[in-house]
């Protein structure tokens, strides 16, 4: 829960799934996600999985959009 909460995820649910699991309900941005799957694997060991799906498009905060525009335009 803290990593999704460091990539700017709001938890919105926990549900208790088989065998002791916990399934994490979450949104989070989907520029966030990129190498989840790492991250994910290496703090569950192997155990853990997610999916996602699109939600809705929502603004980006202040310092977020500055910083992708700088690259953005850096590229050029």
């Amino acid at each position: 829960m803290g990593d999704l909460s460091k990539r700017r995820g709001k938890i919105t649910g926990m549900n208790p799934v088989e065998d002791g699991y916990q399934e994490i309900v979450a949104d989070i941005p989907y520029i966030e996600l990129y190498q989840y799957d790492a991250s994910l694997n290496s703090m569950t060991r192997g155990t853990g999985v997610f999916s996602y799906e699109f939600a809705r498009y929502e603004q980006a905060p202040d310092e977020v959009a500055k910083k992708e525009i700088e690259i953005s335009k850096n590229k050029e």
